[in-house]
């Protein structure tokens, strides 16, 4: 009950805002003025009555339209800033927050709204009204009738920011919430009267009432005014631009900045596919090289027990030789040999030869394999003690063989 007892009053506003704009426009002052009454009850029922803070910020935002109306800059730039520091200072929210606040906005996002501008500045304009600009700058340049000039000369028609001399700035500029009401009024008035047309709205950065009305055409109560909260597509595209040189060449060429855009975005998707072909390739070459070295890590293991292997029968065979050297000096120390001894030398060289050539051929060293030092020097140092072993064994036989006849002569 509560939601459609606000609705309601919130179309009662919209109904007298219209009013209050075909008041103004046929110079019914008198009317016009207790229209706005009537609006600022309505809003106070809503509970939306301007707090002390916000008058406050009125006063400076009227004070500064004095100012620059005399042309009395130096104090409109004091103003300005004092302005500045109050609203950084301030916690209250702004008027466009309160009626982002409608129950019927809350299902349009920052990213629709986002989403609806950037295709809209992707095709050509439609019709271009200027929406807000100031008189002038803060350096005293006129702002405002060259707009209108620049925008009359190639056809457009009068938008809602007016010109400075019309009765509505003149009558309605000292009170600057009704000023702002009314052109609320004047701009949802055009967007009504052109439904489902395209229309561009232009908004020429200016001081404090032109911040105020660019945060009204960038709120979602807007956008839910233009498509019926969401029910229509978003025909009003809102183009912001900080000064008349940058109103020229968004006029010469309105879509620049979204065919740089498109540009970029394409760019950035090959980037993004050359990046990816990077990776697949990147990929397939480091899973290539990690089965090589899984290859050559098995070759290093397989070489590394080869090598382990060697060294245990390099152990037998020095565990046999030196057995063979204890029983061979066992017989030359007893000196004296009988002919019943030479079969059973014989059979001992048979096995240090057996065992020789058992040597040569588990302990040489191939050409291709490559071997440590090391272990090669203790190759050479067994064979060598097998060869001596082997060759003194006659020796040893011939010097036991004449003693032994040396005794029996």
């Amino acid at each position: 009950c509560c939601l459609f007892l606000h609705s309601v009053v919130q179309m009662e506003i919209q109904r007298l805002e219209a009013q209050l704009e075909a008041a103004a426009d046929s110079r019914r002052f008198d009317l016009a003025q207790q229209l706005q009454q009537q609006i600022d009850e309505k809003r106070r029922d809503l509970g939306i009555a301007v707090s002390a803070e916000d008058a406050t910020f009125r006063d400076l935002e009227e004070k500064i339209g004095i100012a620059r109306a005399k042309r009395d800059f130096a104090t409109a730039a004091c103003l300005q800033e004092e302005l500045q520091r109050k609203q950084q200072a301030s916690t209250s929210s702004s008027a466009s927050q309160h009626m982002d606040m409608d129950p019927r906005c809350q299902n349009i996002t920052e990213e629709m709204m986002f989403r609806a501008q950037l295709k809209l500045r992707a095709e050509p304009p439609g019709e271009i009204l200027l929406a807000s600009a100031p008189v002038d700058d803060l350096n005293g340049n006129l702002t405002l009738g060259p707009a209108n000039s620049l925008l009359e000369a190639m056809g457009c028609k009068r938008g809602p920011a007016g010109d400075a001399e019309d009765a509505f700035n003149s009558r309605l500029m000292r009170n600057g919430e009704k000023w702002f009401t009314g052109w609320k009024g004047k701009v949802i008035g055009a967007m009504q009267c052109r439904q489902g047309e395209r229309i561009d709205f232009v908004a020429i950065k200016g001081g404090p009432m032109c911040d105020k009305e660019r945060k009204f055409l960038l709120s979602k109560y807007f956008y839910a005014q233009c498509t019926n909260f969401g029910q229509f597509d978003m025909k009003v595209c809102i183009v912001l631009v900080e000064d008349l040189e940058e109103l020229r060449s968004w006029l010469k060429n309105p879509t620049e900045a979204a065919d740089l855009l498109k540009e970029a975005q394409q760019i950035l998707e090959k980037v993004e596919d050359d990046l990816t072909s990077m990776e697949n390739v990147c990929a397939r070459s480091m899973q290539i090289e990690r089965e090589e070295i899984k290859a050559a890590m098995q070759k290093l293991d397989d070489r590394s027990k080869n090598l382990a292997r060697r060294e245990r029968c390099m152990d037998d065979f020095r565990g046999k030789v030196r057995s063979k050297r204890v029983d061979l000096d066992g017989t030359a120390s007893l000196r004296v040999l009988s002919p019943g001894d030479v079969s059973g030398l014989k059979d001992k060289l048979v096995a240090l030869e057996t065992l020789q050539q058992d040597a040569k051929a588990h302990f040489t060293v191939r050409s291709t394999e490559p071997a440590a030092p090391s272990s090669h020097f203790r190759l050479e140092q067994l064979g060598a003690f097998v060869a001596a072993a082997v060759a003194a064994e006659p020796r040893i036989a011939d010097e036991a063989r004449t003693e032994h006849e040396t005794v029996q002569t």
